[in-house]
């Protein structure tokens, strides 16, 4: 799928995230994340827990850091996912650095209501591919995957035939093939579109060479499935690297189960590269017959992201991918999910004044990605777009074959010296989303006398916070326990009308108030507790003595 991105500046306010321009940052190998995450909750180690979740399919650590303090279960939560993508870096870094900058003094009154769970790197098997030498960027995880069905596993992949560190891309003129020279820039390679009249001209695939001798060029490479593609909601079967099934990856599993295990999560942000801020999402399901059921979940969504939209500096109007995280997070999860991208190239400004010849070079610049990239890149990372260059390849003998491209992980993360760029901005979206959570207020119980040691009791609960107490979908598929003021009767009491126990099935937007009555007899105190895992719990009592 092509993607297109809107890039646009954001003024950060003066936060506490403001220290990160002035540091120096670079990408992390598994066992440096590690470190770095070890050390963050060794010397926070009353509000920072470092947590083993599962192994990948390759047998590295997967960890979630839990932030918070006192019962950190009995309080909504939010959880970040960063490091779904194989090739996203950058995610893992901001997803450190927000760890990090939660350590703050200033923050202590956030983690007095709310408990925070990242995940900075969901996909480490493919990460580690930035670290290998060749550096080489992976489809997916370390599942072994008999890609071209031919009974071995992995056995034609990519090899760094020109010498130069990287694993790029070979383009080798082929009538037949489905590739041609993008007419917007001669260093770039599109696809043809054969409906527009089109006509294909180069195969394209990765640097390699037959190794297993069956005639193909790295049909069946190491590396799996792509974990934000190998969930459940639309999840597309016969996809080279969705994987076998949805959660056949251990890392999709990982995730479903500390999803589902942490009943007080709310709110879910993944880093893709797509965004539902910008443009937020309005939720319908196919088998809706009239109106819209979903009508409360949609209606946060708009609010929300019109609130968030000022705070997020890296925008995407792609559509989602078919089984990703956010989607499923949402509709099979319970839980609002929001997503956006880590990073995107700026556009470059093309001076038009002097040539006519570029008056539409600017517009073309920002909408296709690749050629906003390597405008980018020639201006300030040359050295990772390598120049198509003739090579003499044993398995296309008399044929023209040139290897070049952009290097492997440049695509969707800057260079190191440039990560400061990312760090604040995300930083501050993410808080400000933390912000956000429900917050309960329970006035004190109303005692009204009828006579006869009959009492009516009236508890008068409100929403305080931003998002809602739950979702209608959480509710759908018993992903989330709802909204409910449960009151314990004291020894002798009795009710005579109403419950005792009350259940609000709508979600308890932000602003809004409920109300829970009934009638008692008998004199005592009514202990209540209200409240549900992602909106926290008040206990008030009320006395009919």
């Amino acid at each position: 799928m092509r993607q297109i991105f809107l890039f646009s500046f954001i003024i950060i306010a003066i936060c506490p995230f403001a220290v990160f321009s002035q540091q120096q940052y670079k990408y992390l190998s598994h066992s440096e994340l590690e470190a770095a995450l070890s050390a963050i909750a060794s010397q926070h180690s009353a509000i920072v827990s470092l947590k083993e979740i599962g192994k990948s399919a390759g047998g590295t650590t997967i960890h979630a850091v839990e932030i918070g303090v006192g019962e950190r279960s009995e309080k909504p939560a939010f959880l970040v996912i960063a490091g779904a993508e194989p090739d996203d870096l950058a995610s893992t870094i901001a997803a450190k650095e927000f760890i990090r900058s939660l350590t703050a003094d200033s923050l202590k009154s956030l983690l007095e209501r709310v408990t925070i769970y990242v995940i900075p790197s969901l996909s480490p098997d493919a990460a580690q591919g930035y670290f290998a030498t060749p550096k080489i960027a992976l489809p997916g995880n370390a599942q072994a995957d008999d890609a071209d069905r031919d009974g071995a596993i992995d056995e034609d992949g990519a090899q760094d035939l020109n010498g130069d560190g990287l694993i790029s891309v070979m383009r080798i003129l082929d009538p037949n093939g489905d590739w041609m020279i993008n007419p917007d820039d001669s260093s770039l390679m599109k696809k043809a579109e054969k409906r527009k009249g089109e006509t294909g001209q180069f195969r394209l695939i990765s640097e390699g060479k037959d190794d297993d001798h069956d005639g193909k060029v790295n049909e069946d490479e190491i590396g799996g499935t792509n974990i934000n593609r190998n969930f459940t909601f639309k999840y597309k079967p016969y996809q080279s690297d969705g994987g076998e099934y949805p959660f056949s990856s251990p890392e999709a599993r990982i995730l479903g189960e500390f999803l589902f295990a942490h009943t007080n999560i709310l709110t879910v942000f993944t880093f893709e590269y797509c965004d539902n801020i910008s443009e937020s999402w309005k939720i319908a399901t196919p088998e809706q017959q009239s109106g819209n059921n979903f009508a409360s979940d949609s209606a946060s969504y708009s609010q929300t992201a019109a609130a968030l939209k000022k705070h997020i500096r890296f925008t995407s109007k792609t559509d989602p991918p078919t089984g990703d995280i956010a989607q499923w997070a949402y509709y099979h999860g319970g839980r609002l999910s929001f997503t956006a991208p880590a990073w995107v190239y700026p556009t470059i400004a093309v001076d038009t004044s002097k040539d006519a010849s570029k008056k539409g070079d600017d517009k073309k610049g920002s909408q296709d990605p690749d050629i906003r990239a390597l405008k980018w890149i020639q201006k300030f990372s040359p050295s990772n777009f390598v120049s198509w260059k003739g090579f003499e390849h044993p398995d296309f003998a008399g044929m023209n074959v040139e290897i070049g491209g952009f290097a492997p992980f440049v695509l969707h993360n800057p260079p190191a010296d440039s990560l400061s760029s990312v760090m604040a901005s995300t930083s501050n979206l993410l808080l400000q989303l933390a912000e956000m959570m429900p917050a309960l207020s329970v006035a004190p119980p109303k005692v009204e006398s009828l006579g006869n040691d009959i009492f009516r009791i009236t508890v008068s609960i409100s929403n305080i916070g931003k998002l809602p107490t739950h979702t209608v979908v959480g509710r759908q598929v018993k992903g989330i326990r709802p909204l409910q003021s449960k009151g314990e009767l004291a020894p002798g009491q009795k009710v005579l009308s109403g419950r005792a126990i009350q259940l609000f099935a709508e979600p308890l937007v932000s602003g809004a108030t409920v109300q829970h009555t009934f009638l008692v007899s008998g004199k005592g105190d009514i202990r209540f507790t209200v409240g549900c895992p992602t909106a926290g719990f008040v206990k008030v009592t009320a006395s009919t003595k």
